[in-house]
């Protein structure tokens, strides 16, 4: 019987994966995360807000939509943020596309009031996203003392957002997994 060797490369490539894992959950998911944020923002301001003047907000009926008089509060959704597109694949990229024409012309106030956090945490990555604008809140929970309904415009622009969210990170991993060489 012929003696014969088997050589592999799986100490290679078992060390090359672990590298990728740790490159693709802190560069490229928390890259897509901030993506993920910046369609969320879009949703919102697109699909539950309406840029309305003060005097179609008074003279109009009452909606489940927020009116935007001022663009103070979807400016700060929107958050004029630019997140570094640096290292993420160029088949995410095709989810920025978000566009937001406020009815104010100074929206320029929206970073500063925006709530933008991408992180790892021990659970996972976490996306955070919010507002700092005195009424934010009041219109997504509703305020019954002031007599304001609930408009959300986050929580359903996260529900409408899933699948697309889901795509971002599955394209994420896909076109680095190939980028990687393993």
């Amino acid at each position: 019987m012929p003696d014969f060797t088997v050589t592999t490369n799986f100490k290679v490539k078992q060390r090359q994966i672990r590298n990728y894992a740790g490159q693709l959950s802190r560069v490229h998911l928390l890259e897509a995360t901030r993506v993920a944020l910046d369609e969320v923002g879009f949703t919102a301001v697109q699909k539950f807000m309406k840029p309305t003047t003060l005097s179609q907000a008074i003279s109009d009926k009452p909606t489940d939509v927020l009116s935007v008089r001022s663009g103070r509060l979807a400016g700060s959704i929107v958050g004029n943020f630019a997140f570094s597109k640096t290292s993420l694949p160029s088949s995410v990229e095709k989810h920025r596309s978000g566009n937001y024409n406020s009815s104010s012309s100074d929206f320029s106030g929206g970073k500063k009031e925006s709530i933008r956090e991408a992180k790892i945490t021990a659970g996972g990555i976490q996306g955070i996203i919010g507002s700092k604008v005195e009424y934010a809140a009041r219109h997504e929970f509703g305020f019954p003392k002031g007599k304001t309904p609930a408009r959300p415009y986050l929580r359903p622009a996260v529900k409408v957002s899933m699948r697309n969210i889901q795509e971002i990170y599955r394209e994420t991993v896909v076109a680095t997994f190939k980028n990687a060489k393993i």
